[in-house]
């Protein structure tokens, strides 16, 4: 699943890079991999910042971690489409680049992290077992996905909220994938790799929250469940 997941971003990302070879300057392909390296350098700061402060606010270090890594990307895109909205359609269209990009370094990271760690697991005598690789597969999976334990103990406000945030960043998402495609037509037409991976993409965003929605939701259905089976 991993390594199939990494082979559609990296064809995405290649459909898109060639695309916008081909129909652009060299300084705006150069502009698309900088700002996806400054994007991604901002994730990974701020997501090793909860380990120096797993002593501090809960709260504060549950947000670094839980809240969706593209969301300010989203945000970005809608107000740069806006500022620049009699410019060019493939400008404004940059974010969902710096998204294709910014995915292949989180899948590239991700598979290398399996693979480090399954290569140590097979080194060591007796550690590949069935419920080490389950162990082993569940960590590397779930590596950026928010604790939804320690959400439950939040008040009910902090809760809703980071419900939230996770249901705008698929909105958003959703819209600027179907504004992009359906209505200005910008490179997205071009690329059947690149479509496929967005709609993955949005895919799982929904599903994530939807996921947070039963577990983490005040009053939501998994939350009742857990209530009644652990009183």
């Amino acid at each position: 699943m991993l390594l199939g997941w990494t082979y559609v971003v990296v064809r995405a990302m290649t459909s898109a890079i060639e695309l916008t070879y081909a129909s652009a300057l060299d300084y705006r392909l150069l502009i698309v991999l900088t700002s996806s390296l400054i994007y991604f350098g901002i994730v990974v700061a701020a997501r090793k910042l909860v380990t120096m402060m797993k002593y501090s606010n809960a709260l504060i270090v549950l947000w670094i971690t839980g809240v969706p890594s593209f969301l300010a990307l989203g945000i970005i895109a809608m107000i740069w489409s806006v500022y620049f909205e009699q410019s060019e359609i493939n400008i404004r269209a940059y974010a969902l680049q710096i998204l294709i990009v910014v995915c292949v370094l989180h899948a590239l990271v991700h598979l290398c992290h399996f693979v480090c760690k399954s290569f140590m697991a097979l080194r060591t005598p007796g550690i590949v077992d069935k419920e080490r690789m389950n162990d082993l597969w569940s960590s590397t999976i779930t590596t950026s996905q928010p604790n939804t334990l320690k959400w439950r103990n939040m008040s009910g406000r902090a809760r809703s909220f980071f419900v939230a945030t996770h249901f705008c960043n698929a909105a958003l998402w959703t819209w600027l994938i179907i504004y992009y495609r359906f209505i200005c037509h910008s490179f997205l037409v071009q690329s059947s790799w690149t479509m496929a991976f967005l709609w993955l993409f949005v895919a799982s965003e929904w599903l994530c929250f939807s996921w947070l929605f039963l577990s983490v939701w005040p009053g939501g259905r998994m939350a009742r469940f857990r209530r009644v089976v652990h009183p």
